[in-house]
């Protein structure tokens, strides 16, 4: 009864951090939930159970940004994106994808830190590469399971509101979800009802998160919004090699304690960046 009430309570936390620092950087609880629950649960199982939670938490990112959805970006990129993932999440079964992990982390790490570079400052993709962008991105986040930060990545690339970057990757997030969890669900249910309690208790800490999160987002200037998502990309780059090149099952709880030790990190970070006025506010002095 001890070690099942720790484990909700481990959970119940674990979704709430993850939760606050997605929905300021638009992206990032399913990579980083992912971890923890291939602690307890089969790795499928885990997967299945974080896509639900993810669903939910970006339907609701949606609804509390959803004024701020760039239609445009979702023509030109989003549509495109969908597709692409669902056929990279088709095309996971048969291919073998380490490596390609491990070449996409590698990617995603020099974006993301490049990006950091003020010479950077000023550079995105070409608005004539946005299908085929999409179309890419969405592949390779579907195939490896990394949908978020790879449309970071991309999205990143544009100096749009913060507001903007947000409810359109959740958008595009929720359409994915949509089509992918009824899959999931047919084939997986007795094992995940099995799981209620605890898919629960982390929904319910994922929602008191991105409420938290949404309350965050405005006091946080845009200069220092692109360089935490950037950050974030870089550091779900590292994820992705370390996963593609010695991740195994006895090395799981290192990689859980790590995610979990960045995200509290990043917090701290945007605690730290924010304006003086920002942090008296929040303190009440």
């Amino acid at each position: 009864m001890m070690n099942d009430t720790l484990t909700l309570v481990g959970f119940s936390a674990v979704a709430f951090i993850a939760a606050t620092v997605a929905t300021l950087m638009g992206f990032g609880i399913g990579t980083s939930l992912t971890p923890f629950f291939a602690l307890v649960y089969p790795t499928h199982i885990a997967v299945t159970l974080v896509a639900v939670i993810h669903f939910l938490s970006n339907l609701l990112r949606l609804t509390l940004f959803r004024r701020h959805v760039d239609l445009g970006l979702v023509r030109r990129f989003g549509v495109l994106s969908i597709v692409g993932a669902l056929g990279g999440s088709f095309a996971q079964g048969f291919i073998q994808s380490d490596w390609l992990k491990v070449l996409l982390g590698v990617l995603l790490l020099l974006m993301g830190g490049s990006a950091l570079l003020p010479s950077a400052s000023g550079w995105h993709f070409p608005r004539r590469f946005d299908q085929v962008g999409g179309l890419v991105s969405g592949a390779l986040g579907g195939l490896l399971g990394n949908q978020g930060a790879v449309r970071g990545a991309y999205l990143a690339n544009y100096d749009v509101p913060k507001e903007s970057f947000i409810a359109t990757a959740a958008l595009i997030a929720v359409f994915i979800d949509a089509t992918r969890i009824p899959v999931y669900l047919f084939i997986q249910w007795e094992q995940i009802a099995l799981a209620w309690p605890v898919l629960l208790i982390a929904t319910i800490s994922a929602y008191v998160g991105t409420y938290l999160g949404q309350r965050l987002v405005g006091r946080v200037s845009q200069a220092t919004f692109r360089q935490l998502v950037n950050a974030m990309i870089a550091l779900f780059g590292l994820v992705m090699i370390a996963q593609g090149t010695w991740m195994t099952v006895g090395q799981i709880p290192a990689i859980a304690l790590s995610t979990l030790f960045a995200l509290v990190l990043l917090l701290a970070v945007i605690w730290a960046r924010r304006s003086p006025k920002s942090r008296k506010e929040a303190t009440g002095r």
